[in-house]
Protein backbone atom coordinates (compact mmCIF):
# COMPACT_ATOMS: atom_id res chain seq x y z
CA UNK A 1 0.00 0.00 0.00
CA UNK A 2 1.78 3.22 -0.85
CA UNK A 3 1.73 6.28 1.24
CA UNK A 4 -1.65 8.21 -0.42
CA UNK A 5 -3.76 4.57 -0.03
CA UNK A 6 -2.45 4.93 3.58
CA UNK A 7 -3.33 8.31 4.28
CA UNK A 8 -7.09 7.64 2.46
CA UNK A 9 -7.67 4.77 4.73
CA UNK A 10 -6.74 6.99 7.53
CA UNK A 11 -9.39 9.48 6.70
CA UNK A 12 -12.68 7.12 6.04
CA UNK A 13 -11.47 5.46 9.74
CA UNK A 14 -10.79 9.24 11.13
CA UNK A 15 -14.48 10.02 9.23
CA UNK A 16 -16.28 7.37 10.72
CA UNK A 17 -15.29 7.85 13.83
CA UNK A 18 -16.35 11.71 13.96
CA UNK A 19 -19.62 10.75 12.78
CA UNK A 20 -20.35 8.74 15.72
CA UNK A 21 -18.82 11.43 18.00
CA UNK A 22 -21.10 14.61 16.59
CA UNK A 23 -24.05 11.52 16.62
CA UNK A 24 -23.57 10.57 20.32
CA UNK A 25 -22.70 14.60 21.32
CA UNK A 26 -26.51 15.67 19.66
CA UNK A 27 -27.89 12.57 21.55
CA UNK A 28 -26.66 13.24 25.12
CA UNK A 29 -27.29 17.10 24.17
CA UNK A 30 -31.02 16.42 23.43
CA UNK A 31 -31.19 14.25 26.36
CA UNK A 32 -30.02 17.41 28.60
CA UNK A 33 -32.70 19.81 26.91
CA UNK A 34 -35.67 17.06 27.24
CA UNK A 35 -34.71 16.70 31.14
CA UNK A 36 -34.32 20.32 31.49
CA UNK A 37 -38.49 20.88 30.07
CA UNK A 38 -39.19 18.23 32.66
CA UNK A 39 -37.48 19.68 35.77
CA UNK A 40 -39.19 23.21 34.21
CA UNK A 41 -42.27 21.54 34.12
CA UNK A 42 -42.16 19.78 37.76
CA UNK A 43 -41.02 22.98 39.16
CA UNK A 44 -44.10 25.45 37.16
CA UNK A 45 -46.58 22.38 38.37
CA UNK A 46 -45.05 22.63 41.63
CA UNK A 47 -45.56 26.29 41.90
CA UNK A 48 -49.23 26.33 40.59
CA UNK A 49 -50.11 23.42 43.23
CA UNK A 50 -48.65 25.24 46.06
CA UNK A 51 -50.23 28.85 45.16
CA UNK A 52 -53.80 26.40 44.49
CA UNK A 53 -53.64 24.77 47.99
CA UNK A 54 -52.78 28.31 49.94
CA UNK A 55 -55.73 29.69 48.07
CA UNK A 56 -58.05 27.28 48.79
CA UNK A 57 -57.11 26.88 52.61
CA UNK A 58 -57.53 30.30 53.06
CA UNK A 59 -60.82 30.41 51.78
CA UNK A 60 -62.03 27.90 53.63
CA UNK A 61 -62.07 30.92 56.33
CA UNK A 62 -64.57 32.26 54.75
CA UNK A 63 -66.42 29.77 52.94
CA UNK A 64 -66.87 25.90 54.18
CA UNK A 65 -67.75 23.91 51.17
CA UNK A 66 -66.45 20.17 51.33
CA UNK A 67 -65.37 20.72 47.57
CA UNK A 68 -63.39 23.51 48.12
CA UNK A 69 -61.51 21.39 50.90
CA UNK A 70 -61.19 18.61 48.48
CA UNK A 71 -59.64 20.56 45.78
CA UNK A 72 -57.08 21.69 48.08
CA UNK A 73 -56.47 18.51 49.92
CA UNK A 74 -55.73 16.71 46.33
CA UNK A 75 -53.62 19.81 45.38
CA UNK A 76 -51.45 19.17 48.81
CA UNK A 77 -51.57 15.63 47.75
CA UNK A 78 -50.07 15.96 44.08
CA UNK A 79 -47.55 19.05 44.89
CA UNK A 80 -46.41 16.29 48.07
CA UNK A 81 -45.84 13.70 45.42
CA UNK A 82 -44.09 16.31 43.04
CA UNK A 83 -41.52 17.30 45.03
CA UNK A 84 -40.58 13.79 46.32
CA UNK A 85 -40.82 12.74 42.37
CA UNK A 86 -38.32 15.57 41.85
CA UNK A 87 -36.01 14.28 44.54
CA UNK A 88 -36.00 10.74 43.41
CA UNK A 89 -35.44 11.31 39.83
CA UNK A 90 -32.82 14.28 40.60
CA UNK A 91 -33.37 15.98 37.51
CA UNK A 92 -30.48 18.55 38.13
CA UNK A 93 -27.41 16.41 38.72
CA UNK A 94 -28.91 14.29 35.70
CA UNK A 95 -29.12 17.33 33.07
CA UNK A 96 -25.14 17.96 34.58
CA UNK A 97 -24.01 14.83 33.69
CA UNK A 98 -25.53 15.18 30.02
CA UNK A 99 -24.06 18.09 29.28
CA UNK A 100 -20.65 16.97 30.46
CA UNK A 101 -20.65 14.43 28.07
CA UNK A 102 -21.95 16.50 25.27
CA UNK A 103 -19.47 19.40 25.86
CA UNK A 104 -16.63 16.07 26.40
CA UNK A 105 -17.82 14.29 22.74
CA UNK A 106 -17.38 18.06 21.63
CA UNK A 107 -13.99 18.41 22.76
CA UNK A 108 -13.24 15.43 20.92
CA UNK A 109 -14.64 16.23 18.01
CA UNK A 110 -12.83 19.21 17.32
CA UNK A 111 -9.71 17.17 17.76
CA UNK A 112 -10.96 14.52 15.44
CA UNK A 113 -11.41 17.87 13.15
CA UNK A 114 -8.17 19.07 13.35
CA UNK A 115 -7.01 15.55 12.16
CA UNK A 116 -8.72 15.58 9.09
CA UNK A 117 -7.68 18.69 8.53
CA UNK A 118 -3.76 17.21 8.93
CA UNK A 119 -4.03 14.68 6.69
CA UNK A 120 -5.47 16.52 3.90
CA UNK A 121 -2.42 18.45 4.13
CA UNK A 122 -0.36 15.49 3.79
CA UNK A 123 3.07 17.24 6.02
CA UNK A 124 2.64 15.00 8.55
CA UNK A 125 4.02 11.40 8.30
CA UNK A 126 0.82 9.21 7.99
CA UNK A 127 2.36 6.80 10.92
CA UNK A 128 2.05 9.93 13.37
CA UNK A 129 -1.61 10.68 12.56
CA UNK A 130 -1.82 6.82 13.00
CA UNK A 131 -0.65 7.36 16.28
CA UNK A 132 -2.48 10.83 17.22
CA UNK A 133 -6.41 8.68 16.10
CA UNK A 134 -5.16 5.69 18.47
CA UNK A 135 -5.29 8.17 21.28
CA UNK A 136 -8.15 10.13 20.14
CA UNK A 137 -10.08 6.77 19.93
CA UNK A 138 -9.37 5.72 23.31
CA UNK A 139 -10.63 8.51 24.24
CA UNK A 140 -13.64 8.23 22.67
CA UNK A 141 -14.17 4.96 24.25
CA UNK A 142 -13.44 5.98 27.36
CA UNK A 143 -16.00 9.12 27.04
CA UNK A 144 -18.42 6.06 25.52
CA UNK A 145 -17.83 4.19 28.85
CA UNK A 146 -18.71 7.14 31.54
CA UNK A 147 -21.38 8.56 29.19
CA UNK A 148 -25.18 8.32 31.11
CA UNK A 149 -27.77 6.26 29.23
CA UNK A 150 -30.32 8.30 26.79
CA UNK A 151 -33.82 7.72 25.55
CA UNK A 152 -35.36 6.53 22.03
CA UNK A 153 -36.50 10.44 22.19
CA UNK A 154 -33.42 12.09 22.37
CA UNK A 155 -32.36 9.51 19.63
CA UNK A 156 -34.84 10.62 17.63
CA UNK A 157 -34.71 14.16 17.98
CA UNK A 158 -30.70 14.00 17.60
CA UNK A 159 -31.49 12.36 14.26
CA UNK A 160 -34.06 15.03 12.96
CA UNK A 161 -31.42 17.59 14.19
CA UNK A 162 -28.25 15.87 12.00
CA UNK A 163 -31.00 14.35 9.52
CA UNK A 164 -29.60 10.76 10.17
CA UNK A 165 -31.37 7.64 9.98
CA UNK A 166 -29.50 5.46 12.67
CA UNK A 167 -26.36 5.19 14.98
CA UNK A 168 -24.95 2.03 12.54
CA UNK A 169 -25.62 3.96 9.32
CA UNK A 170 -23.99 7.45 8.84
CA UNK A 171 -23.29 8.16 5.62
CA UNK A 172 -20.35 10.40 3.84
CA UNK A 173 -23.19 13.16 3.59
CA UNK A 174 -24.21 13.48 7.46
CA UNK A 175 -20.60 13.42 7.94
CA UNK A 176 -19.66 16.57 6.01
CA UNK A 177 -22.76 18.61 7.09
CA UNK A 178 -20.90 18.48 10.22
CA UNK A 179 -17.47 19.47 8.72
CA UNK A 180 -15.69 22.90 6.74
CA UNK A 181 -16.38 22.70 3.33
CA UNK A 182 -13.26 21.77 2.19
CA UNK A 183 -12.95 18.69 4.33
CA UNK A 184 -15.57 17.55 2.87
CA UNK A 185 -15.75 14.44 0.47
CA UNK A 186 -17.91 15.84 -1.52
CA UNK A 187 -17.46 18.53 -4.88
CA UNK A 188 -16.76 21.67 -3.20
CA UNK A 189 -17.96 23.47 -5.99
CA UNK A 190 -21.49 21.89 -5.31
CA UNK A 191 -21.25 22.79 -1.54
CA UNK A 192 -19.91 26.82 -2.09
CA UNK A 193 -23.87 27.31 -2.19
CA UNK A 194 -24.90 25.82 1.00
CA UNK A 195 -22.00 27.41 3.29
CA UNK A 196 -24.24 30.65 3.99
CA UNK A 197 -27.09 27.96 5.15
CA UNK A 198 -26.98 26.40 8.74
CA UNK A 199 -25.76 22.67 9.03
CA UNK A 200 -28.08 21.95 11.53
CA UNK A 201 -31.44 22.96 12.16
CA UNK A 202 -31.39 22.87 15.71
CA UNK A 203 -34.69 21.75 17.26
CA UNK A 204 -37.17 24.43 19.62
Amino acid sequence: MDGEAKYDVLEDCVRNVFGRVMWSHKIQEKQADIQSHYSLAMTLTNITLSAATSVGLFSIIFVDRFWLKLISTLASFVSTAIIWLSKELNLPDRIKTHRKAAVDYLAVKDRLQNLLMKIRFRTVPVERLAEEFSQLNESVNYINAQAPQTTDRAVRRASRALKAKNDDNITNEEIDNGLPPLLRKGNPDELTGQEEQPQHQQEH
